[in-house]
């Protein structure tokens, strides 16, 4: 087991979810490559390239005030031909908070992330992601 890798994944994951929560959208670069291409059709989303999900995910999630982004059962799978190569699946349920007539509501999307990535000069980096319902 490649623990070492497998855990700096793990990181990737989660410091997704903390640039999210955070609507800190640029430090996304730090999480996929440039090239990157992301899939949320089925949360009513777009499939494009990173820098324009940037701009949905900042537009779309300005609204909340609260948002938590809760990752867990990660799989991570190497690539037998290519050791800078990997998958991962994890599951993902995400809070949102929003103000009405001055009192917080909440409502929660439950999904999995299935991921694609390679080790890069800077480290693990996401190149795939598709958010299945």
């Amino acid at each position: 087991m490649r623990v070492e890798d497998t855990l700096a994944i793990h990181e990737r994951l989660f410091a997704y979810s903390e640039a999210i929560d955070q609507q800190r959208f640029d430090q996304l670069d730090g999480v996929f490559t440039a090239d990157a291409q992301l899939d949320f059709r089925q949360t009513g989303g777009p499939a494009c390239a990173l820098p324009e999900m940037q701009v949905f995910l900042g537009e779309e999630l300005r609204r909340y005030r609260r948002l938590q982004h809760f990752i867990s059962n990660v799989r991570v799978r190497f690539d037998d031909g290519n050791a800078a190569l990997a998958t991962a699946r994890s599951y993902v349920l995400a809070q949102h908070g929003y103000l009405v007539e001055g009192r917080m509501r909440f409502f929660q999307l439950g999904g999995e992330y299935a991921d694609t990535l390679c080790r890069t000069p800077e480290g693990w980096r996401i190149t795939a992601r598709v958010l299945h319902l």
